[in-house]
């Protein structure tokens, strides 16, 4: 039985053809290429991960080390660095709201002042200038603080729409400060000038009529003279109200010179121009001593914010 089977197997392997065989045979061939490269992949698949291991083992701890310790430095260098930013705006704050306190008195002092020399310009019988000692105010200093200063320490935290309102109070007032103490030094020199201008006319005017009054009638020397006496007795003849007294009773003498009329005309206006200076300038005066207090309170209202709330 077996010998027939054999039989049979080699009669039909006889039959099949050559080309069978060859194809047969390409097909182990490619199979058994395709399992070696397969077991190449895999072989170099494990041993590039070993490689990868051994190379991390391979990494000395020194170094591991030394990264470790850098990167904690860079951390720490910035952290104190924002710490050490931070207190430098708590600093530079305190410090502006430290000095705002202190320029307090000093403005105060200043607006008195400026009110005392209103008040004493309104009602001055005299061509003299009144005297006025400017302070020396601190807010002209004021120069050295930055905006972006002001911005980097008091732009943080509160709620952003009062903060806002507030650090531009503060930035606007010292800068209006600043300018109102030039202005106020400069609105003085002008009434002090003019004023000045304005005796040296009457002074022109007046050694004029003092000539014109030795050639004039008897009447004319006579409140001359009262006019003299009035000096002599102590009053200053620079009194707006007492010139202007004696210049009106020369105008109503008929017999009166035309040099003398025309000289008394010219030194009664150089009196109606003082007294509009004084009350106009007094008026100046005290328009800025109430706007430098305006500001001074909107000053100090924004600075009591931030230290309520920051």
């Amino acid at each position: 039985m077996k010998s027939t089977d054999t039989t049979r197997f080699i009669e039909q392997t006889d039959s099949l053809p050559l080309d069978s065989f060859h194809q047969l045979d390409s097909v182990v061939q490619m199979d058994s290429t395709e399992f070696v490269a397969t077991i190449e992949c895999d072989s170099n698949a494990t041993i590039s991960h070993v490689n990868k291991e051994n190379s991390w083992r391979q990494i000395p701890v020194s170094a591991i080390v030394s990264i470790v310790i850098f990167v904690l430095g860079w951390l720490f260098t910035r952290l104190f660095k924002r710490i050490d930013e931070c207190f430098a705006r708590k600093r530079y704050r305190e410090a502006v709201l430290k000095w705002i306190d202190l320029i307090m008195p000093t403005e105060y002092n200043l607006i008195d002042s400026i009110k005392k020399l209103s008040k004493a310009v309104s009602v001055s019988d005299d061509m003299m200038p009144k005297p006025f000692q400017m302070l020396n105010t601190i807010p002209d200093k004021i120069k050295d603080l930055s905006v972006e200063s002001m911005m980097d320490s008091f732009g943080r935290g509160c709620d952003k729409k009062l903060r806002n309102r507030h650090l531009y109070n503060i930035i606007s007032q010292f800068d209006y400060l600043t300018k109102m103490n030039r202005e106020i030094v400069k609105e003085y020199e002008r009434y002090n000038g003019q004023m000045l201008s304005l005796c040296k006319d009457w002074g022109g005017y007046y050694q004029r009529l003092v000539s014109a009054v030795g050639q004039s009638s008897k009447e004319i020397k006579d409140i001359f003279m009262d006019w003299m006496n009035e000096f002599n007795s102590g009053k200053t003849n620079a009194s707006l109200s007492l010139n202007l007294a004696y210049i009106e009773r020369i105008e109503q003498i008929p017999s009166a010179e035309e040099e003398i009329l025309n000289l008394s005309l010219n030194m009664k206006q150089v009196i109606m121009q003082c007294i509009a200076n004084n009350k106009g300038f007094a008026e100046n005066f005290n328009n800025m001593a109430n706007s430098v207090e305006n500001s001074i309170k909107a000053l100090k209202e924004s600075s009591d914010y931030f230290q309520e709330n920051l």
